[in-house]
């Protein structure tokens, strides 16, 4: 669960370089977002691991609806993923 933080770093130093570069209003926009969006799914997925190891003591879930918070995490994480999708798609076919 401590290392799921760490993947945070490389979205905000990429963050920090795309802000502060000679891009184009609409590439620095729709990089900055796919980058936030990576960041916002890095930490669910952090968020998701803390939960179920130190709040619910649990390791292996017997399936994906039992907890019902499970449900929650595990759809959000599907929906940003869409959205992390979408930003690499339009920053693709932007040019």
């Amino acid at each position: 669960a401590c290392f799921g933080a760490l993947a945070v770093i490389p979205p905000l130093l990429l963050l920090f370089v795309v802000r502060n570069s000679t891009l184009h209003p609409n590439c620095r926009f729709l990089i900055s977002l796919w980058t936030t969006s990576q960041i916002v799914l890095n930490l669910l997925i952090f968020s998701y691991g803390v939960y179920f190891t130190f709040v619910e003591y649990e390791t292996m879930a017997v399936n994906q609806y039992e907890p019902p918070m499970r449900g929650f995490y595990v759809y959000n994480a599907i929906r940003v993923w869409y959205i992390c999708s979408g930003f690499e798609l339009g920053i693709s076919l932007e040019r």
